[in-house]
This record gives C-alpha cells, sequence and structure tokens, in this order.
C-alpha cells in the first residue's frame, strides 16, 4: 500500500509537470508565429501640421512650451509639438542653437547672429563688441553666465546676462561643436579632430583632454545627478562616456552598432541617454548599453540634428520633427480592442519570452559561477587555516546579510564610480553570483559536516592527505547530499531575478511593467508575468527533483523515502 501511494504521488507529479511543459511549449510556438510578424521596436511618431524647414535646434521648457530654430534662421514657438506651430521670429542669418533658462532665451547662428527673448515672442539682436563672422554651434547658460562657441575655436563669455561679451582662449583653432557646464565654474568643450577641452575657472583657461580620437565630436551631454555622467557623441557612431573616478579626465567607447555620424546626444533622466544622428538614427541608452534602435512611423530618412527630452517625452528634429511620449518602452495602439484576452495574450507573451530568456542567460551564468563560489568558500570555512576560515565567515556573513537590491546597486552604480563599467548583463552576473555563492557556501558547508567524520579518517589512514580526501571522498558525497537545498536556492534565485528590473534589465518583471504602463491592464499582464515565472520554475524543479533521485546516496540523507 506504501510503494503505491509513493507511486502514486510520483505519477501526479510527472502529470502535473507534462501539463506545464505543454502550456509553455505552446505558448513558445505562438511566441514565435507572432515575432515574426512584428517588429517589437519603439516608434518615434511625426509632427503634424509642421513648418516647411531643417530644423538646426530644439529646447522644451516644458512639454508645452518648445522653441525650434531652423536653417531659414526662424524660430518657432509650440504648445503641442505633435500638431501645433507658430513662427515667432526671423532671423537674417541661419539659427544653429538655441537655449534658455527661465529669465531669458538665447538664439545664434551663422555670421557671428545672436538673439534674444526674455518673452518668447520680442526678439533683439545682441551686440557682443565687435563683428564676427565665425559661426555658432551651440550655447550654455548658467544663470547669468553665458558662453557662445563656434567656429575657428570662437568662445564668447557673458557675465552678465548678455550685456556684453568677451573673448576667451580657446586650446585649438578647431571648429567647437558642443558645451556643457556642471556649474557656473565647470564645463567641457568638444569640436573637430576629436578636440574635447575642459574648464574650472569659468572658461577664463581651457585644458585639453585625450580623447585617443581624432574623429570629430559632436555633441556632449552632462548627467548631473548622484553619479554625474559625460556622454559625448561623434563621427561614424563614436559615443563616449565618463564617469565614475575618472569623470572628466578618460573616456570610454561604449559600442553603438552604427556607422552613421552621431549629431547630439541628450539625457534627461539618469541612466537614460537619447542619440540621434544622420539616416534617421535614433538610439536608446538605458544603463550602459544601447538597448533599442528606434525606429519612426514613416519610412522617411531623415538627418536628425538635435533632440531634447523631459523624462519620458522626447523631441527630434532635422529635416522634419519626430516625438515620443512612452521613453524607451513599447509603444502599443489605442486603437484595438485589448479587452480580448487571448489577443492580449498574443501581443504581450513575445514580449515576456524574451524577458525569460534574458532571465534564464542570467540565472545560468549566475547558478554556475555561485556554485564555484560556494564550493571554494564551504571549502575554506572546513579546513584548519584559520585566516582563510574568517576570509570565508567575512563572504558569507556579508553577502547572506545585506540585500539583494542593495548589493545590485553598489555593483551597477557604484563600481563605474571606481572607474569599473561592466555591461549591463554583467552587473546583473556578478550581483547574483556573489549572493547566491553565499548561500550556496553555507548550503555545502552543512553537506560537509553532515558527512560522518570517520570517512575523513579512513582517508587519512589510507594515506591521503586532507586536500585529497576532501577531493576525493568528502566533497563529492557532500554535493550529491546537497542537491536538495541547492535546487531550492535556485528557485530562490530566478524568483529573485525580478531585482534585476530596477536596474532596466529587461528580464520579465521588467517586461511586464514596462507593458502595464503602457496599457494599463495591470491585473492582465501580471497573471501572465507570474504564469511565465510559474513555468519556468516549476520546470526548474521538477527536472532538478529527477536528477536529486538519480544521485541520491543509498543511506545517507533524502528522508526516509
Amino acid at each position: 500500500m506504501k510503494n503505491t501511494q509513493i507511486q502514486k504521488g510520483r505519477f501526479e507529479n510527472r502529470t502535473t509537470f507534462l501539463i506545464a511543459l505543454v502550456i509553455m511549449v505552446f505558448i513558445i510556438f505562438m511566441d514565435i508565429h507572432v515575432l515574426s510578424q512584428t517588429t517589437g521596436e519603439n516608434y518615434w511618431f511625426y509632427s503634424e501640421n509642421q513648418p516647411s524647414d531643417d530644423f538646426t535646434d530644439v529646447l522644451m521648457i516644458s512639454p508645452t512650451d518648445v522653441y525650434f530654430t531652423g536653417i531659414t534662421g526662424t524660430i518657432y514657438h509650440s504648445t503641442n509639438y505633435t500638431n501645433t506651430f507658430t513662427s515667432i521670429f526671423s532671423a537674417s542669418s541661419p539659427l544653429n542653437t538655441i537655449d534658455g533658462n527661465d529669465t531669458f532665451l538665447i538664439a545664434a547662428g551663422d555670421a557671428g547672429y545672436v538673439t534674444k527673448s526674455t518673452d518668447g515672442e520680442t526678439w533683439i539682436e545682441l551686440d557682443l563688441g565687435q563683428a564676427y563672422s565665425e559661426s555658432f554651434k551651440d550655447i550654455e547658460i548658467q544663470g547669468d553666465n553665458i558662453w557662445l562657441i563656434g567656429t575657428n575655436g570662437l568662445i564668447l563669455y557673458s557675465n552678465n546676462s548678455g550685456i556684453s561679451f568677451v573673448k576667451q582662449n580657446s586650446v585649438r583653432a578647431e571648429q567647437l561643436n558642443s558645451i556643457d557646464f556642471m556649474n557656473a565654474s565647470t564645463g567641457f568643450i568638444v569640436g573637430d579632430n576629436g578636440l574635447i577641452m575642459k574648464t574650472s575657472n569659468y572658461g577664463s583657461s581651457w585644458i585639453t583632454i585625450d580623447s585617443k580620437t581624432t574623429l570629430n565630436l559632436n555633441s556632449i551631454n552632462l548627467e548631473l545627478s548622484s553619479s554625474p555622467r559625460i556622454w559625448i557623441g561623434g563621427d561614424q557612431g563614436l559615443f563616449l562616456a565618463s564617469y565614475g573616478a575618472t569623470f572628466g579626465e578618460t573616456f570610454l567607447v561604449i559600442d553603438t552598432g552604427i556607422t552613421e555620424n552621431i549629431n547630439d546626444v541628450y539625457s534627461p533622466i539618469f541612466g537614460i541617454v537619447w542619440v540621434v544622428g544622420d539616416s534617421s538614427t535614433i538610439l536608446g541608452l538605458r544603463g550602459n548599453e544601447f538597448k533599442n534602435i528606434q525606429l519612426l512611423e514613416t519610412n522617411a530618412t531623415i538627418n536628425f540634428n538635435a533632440v531634447y527630452a523631459i523624462n519620458n517625452e522626447a523631441i527630434a528634429v532635422g529635416g522634419e520633427i519626430y516625438f515620443n511620449k512612452e521613453g524607451l518602452v513599447p509603444v502599443f495602439s489605442t486603437d484595438v480592442d485589448w479587452s480580448d484576452w487571448w489577443f492580449f495574450v498574443s501581443e504581450v507573451e513575445p514580449l515576456l519570452l524574451k524577458g525569460m530568456v534574458a532571465a534564464v542567460k542570467v540565472i545560468v551564468v549566475a547558478i554556475v559561477v555561485g556554485f564555484m563560489i560556494g564550493l571554494f568558500m564551504a571549502t575554506l570555512r572546513t579546513i584548519r587555516n584559520r585566516p582563510l576560515n574568517i576570509i570565508a565567515t567575512a563572504y558569507s556573513d556579508l553577502f547572506r546579510n545585506t540585500p539583494l537590491l542593495v548589493q545590485l546597486f553598489f555593483i551597477t552604480f557604484g563600481l563605474p564610480e571606481l572607474g569599473v563599467n561592466p555591461p549591463l548583463f554583467m552587473d546583473a552576473v556578478i550581483a547574483l553570483s556573489l549572493n547566491t555563492g553565499a548561500y550556496q557556501s553555507e548550503i555545502i558547508r552543512s553537506g560537509i559536516q553532515a558527512i560522518p567524520k570517520g570517512q575523513m579518517e579512513a582517508a587519512r589512514s589510507l594515506g591521503m592527505t586532507n586536500v585529497q580526501a576532501m577531493k576525493e571522498i568528502i566533497l563529492p558525497q557532500a554535493v550529491r547530499l546537497t542537491i536538495p537545498p541547492l535546487s531550492n536556492e535556485a528557485v530562490i534565485l530566478f524568483l529573485n531575478s525580478s531585482l534585476l528590473s530596477v536596474i532596466a534589465y529587461e528580464e520579465i518583471t521588467r517586461v511586464g511593467t514596462i507593458v502595464a504602463n503602457a496599457t494599463f491592464l495591470y491585473s492582465k499582464t501580471f497573471i501572465l508575468v507570474a504564469l511565465t515565472y510559474f513555468i519556468v520554475t516549476y520546470s526548474i524543479t521538477q527536472i532538478l527533483r529527477s536528477v536529486e533521485r538519480k544521485l541520491k546516496i543509498p543511506g545517507l540523507g533524502g528522508g526516509a523515502l
């Protein structure tokens, strides 16, 4: 009777597993079908009723207060950049750039032309003290301080809101393309032939920084958060970044995957950077990787000159104006019936599948690396060497008594400040590996201690050293004995991978959050998220139970059954 119940229980487990497996296979096949028909990319939308011009720059004071400059010398204003534009000023020269604050706006362009407005409607040409033939390429405003940069290394500075200007000395007579300041005294300029300059005294003097490139650098943007960063875009898809302990001194190259010229970069919030350039190039940088190559609503080929964003609302301008109100998230059509459950599943589950694959990749690597760490640390805990015991104990206590989320934040955002900048995938792997390694070390240590001491004594009596006995006799049995708790740790680690969503790693929870925020269908979305987690974790559990039964040591552990 007892054996029948045992076999019945196993039969029920296998039946449940097969049902879950069938569901998973069905979903995967459905996902492949849908993925073959959809791009899954984000879209930027064409602004209706826009003027006919080649737009050179854009400034968002707010989403309802936006200014554009055009190659015709016209300044446009919009209170609804999706379809409403008003021409408010026409200059005598083409305008290349515009900037402003709560007090005034400044626009500048070719032939040394600069104009200012205090209300956004009335514009006056500024007296620069002398006539300049150079073209201004960018403006920086910090309070009452204004910098204008342009061709032939021209730098003009005003500390009185543009009433008067003085010429500052540039390091080289290159074309200067972009300027940005951390505060009123410290700023950076980039230009042609790989030029990067820095000042710490309001521009009274500038020093050059080795960019390790001779390509033209077209745009610079400083992300001034608790962990300040510098982003620079240049020709042939070159993208440079500087942060951490070497902030502003050395620059890393981040692969964009493109060869088109990058004309502008802008970071609206921490960790998100928009990049625009030639041939309809719009990229989204999240964390340390370019996650999205954005697609336009139309098939037009546009050379984009500038981008500006406030939170998730962004505008890219060039030959035409395009906008994105969603940010780096999938855009879902509102013209379909989302109440249809199967339609919703067919649209969303492919995205969750991508998240599941991304999560599994991290977990597989983390489990393997964590096991090696755990095995090594457990061995150090059990040998007779006090310094090594202390090191292994300190590691285990540190990672088991601090939150995984804190460890994840430190590795993702703290290491770059120390000059270490692994890709986002490696951030996730390192954090999860170190965390699970601490727990696995305790599991394996308990397995080692469960092996009767007589086995070690017998091995030593046969002439084996402690290392040989541990390697050949103790560890093989300890690992087999700890398969059940290690299996449980693998499941827990997969569930903990949901925390990777906070660093923008696109695993299941991150994808589910994006979908829910885009569609406002939270219950439906997270039912699918929960089902995806269940299918994976239940499959892992059943597979590991099968391994456990095959490797169980007769007469040692494993319970009465």
